[in-house]
């Protein structure tokens, strides 16, 4: 009867402080349908649809603003992985198909320091445990230009968290002339609590990349050439019969 006694109150003990951790983890972080304000800073205008509407719909939990003349920003949060790669492979697919894609690299060190310093005055710091030397992705076509960063557990290491987020140009601006003001964009919205999350550019699936050294109708020539050489082979093979 003690030693059952004694199994009850371990098992409570776990179960408190099973509770405990649980809801400390999560404490502070709103609903899904909230997450995308987390990057997104306050805009100029409200008309978030037409900045969105350039782009696939990738997530229910999604916002757009306009920052300044030329330039805006998407964000599209999702709260599994599962739905994250989907979404993440659907949008690499059509930015290939609708623009030139690439990688660079961005270093947005002074820009972080410049944020910081400034919200310092007026007390309104965020966390920036994340890297401030990263990859994003350069997208560019004939309506918008910019980069596509992806923060994969902001947070906390043990909550799935992923954000897709996009900071580019409107109204035909040139990328290269909005480079700096993006970087700051970068810098202001960047938020990352949790050291072990990751900032990086999309991961463009293999099933969507495009081959520069490809020739047209390539597999096609591959078919009829082996089909030729086995015929040639069988009509060989007979002359020796």
């Amino acid at each position: 009867m003690r030693h059952s006694k004694r199994i009850f109150t371990i098992l409570i003990v776990f179960i408190c402080t099973s509770i405990f951790f649980i809801t400390t983890a999560n404490a502070g972080l709103p609903p899904s349908e909230m997450m995308p304000e987390w990057y997104l800073l306050d805009s100029m205008d409200d008309d978030n649809a037409k900045h969105l509407s350039m782009f696939p719909d990738l997530s229910q939990y999604s916002d757009c603003g306009n920052y300044t003349r030329h330039t805006i920003m998407c964000v599209w949060y999702f709260d599994s992985e599962r739905s994250f790669d989907k979404s993440e492979a659907k949008l690499s697919h059509y930015l290939v198909e609708s623009g030139e894609v690439g990688t660079v690299e961005l270093n947005i060190s002074d820009e972080i320091i410049e944020i910081i310093e400034s919200r310092e005055d007026k007390n309104q710091w965020r966390p920036t445990l994340g890297s401030k030397q990263f990859n994003a992705t350069r997208y560019v076509s004939t309506t918008t230009s910019g980069y596509f960063l992806v923060y994969a557990r902001p947070f906390l290491e043990e909550r799935e968290d992923y954000f897709i987020v996009y900071y580019g140009t409107k109204d035909g601006a040139d990328i290269a002339d909005q480079k700096q003001e993006l970087k700051k964009l970068i810098a202001k919205s960047y938020y990352f609590g949790n050291s072990e999350g990751g900032v990086e550019g999309l991961h463009m699936h293999p099933d969507t990349s495009k081959s520069p050294n490809r020739v047209p109708g390539f597999e096609l020539l591959i078919l009829i050439g082996s089909f030729c050489c086995a015929f040639i082979f069988r009509r060989h093979l007979l002359k020796f019969k």
